[in-house]
C-alpha cells in the first residue's frame, strides 16, 4: 500500500475552499465537476479585490455595486458547490446500485452453477448391453 492509499480522499465534502493549492482526489467529486464543466479554480473562495481584478468591468463601479456583484458571485459559487455535492452523491448512489446488481447477478450465477453440479452428482451412467442409460443415483438403489 502506498502513502496515497492511506490518505483520506479529498472530496467536495472535505475540500478546503480557502486554499488555492488544495486539490480534489475523490473520483466521484472529480467526475461531478467534469460533468458540469467546473474546474477547481471555480470552487475557490476569492476576496473582493480578487473578484474585481478578474472582472475589470467592475473596477469603475461604485464600491457598493462592486460589493453587490461580489456577493452575487459568492452566492452563485456556493450554489454551484451544493449542486456539485448533490451530483456527487447521485453518482455514488448509482455506483452502489450497479455494484448491488452485479452482486445479485453473481449470486444467481453461483446458485445456477451449484444447481448444475448437484444435478451432475445425482446422475450415474450405466452401461447395459451396449446401451448407454443415464439414471438418477436415487433410482439406482
Amino acid at each position: 500500500m502506498t502513502n496515497n492509499d492511506n490518505k483520506e480522499k479529498i472530496s467536495l465534502e472535505n475540500f478546503n475552499y480557502e486554499s488555492k493549492t488544495h486539490r480534489l482526489t475523490s473520483p466521484f467529486s472529480i467526475r461531478a465537476c467534469r460533468l458540469e464543466g467546473v474546474t477547481e479554480k471555480d470552487l475557490y473562495r476569492i476576496t473582493l479585490e480578487e473578484y474585481i481584478e478578474s472582472h475589470p468591468e467592475s473596477m469603475n463601479l461604485p464600491k457598493e455595486l462592486q460589493q453587490e456583484r461580489y456577493d452575487n458571485y459568492e452566492q452563485n459559487r456556493t450554489k454551484l458547490i451544493e449542486s456539485l455535492k448533490e451530483m456527487r452523491n447521485k453518482l455514488i448512489e448509482e455506483s452502489e446500485e450497479i455494484k448491488q446488481k452485479e452482486k445479485e447477478v453473481k449470486e444467481i450465477e453461483e446458485a445456477q452453477k451449484e444447481e448444475a453440479n448437484d444435478e451432475d452428482n445425482n446422475t450415474a451412467i450405466i452401461k447395459d448391453k451396449n446401451m448407454l442409460t443415464i439414471k438418477s443415483k436415487d433410482n439406482l438403489k
